[in-house]
């Protein structure tokens, strides 16, 4: 309980400044996204941290 108190005091933080801003600002579950990148690595030759986002700006896109 205490170690995901940060994370949310975080994304509040974000949620906060994108919205003074007019930014959109989205909450994507990164479940899963390692294992659903190594498909995204093979095929674009990435990290599998770049594949892992690709996979969460994806999800937030509402991609599957």
């Amino acid at each position: 309980m205490l170690s995901g108190f940060p994370f949310v005091k975080y994304m509040k933080a974000i949620e906060s400044r994108c919205l003074k801003r007019g930014v959109a600002f989205k909450y994507v579950n990164p479940k899963n996204t390692s294992k659903e990148g190594k498909k995204v690595m093979k095929r674009l030759g990435c990290s599998s941290h770049d594949a892992a986002a690709y996979k969460i700006a994806r999800k937030g896109l509402r991609y599957k």
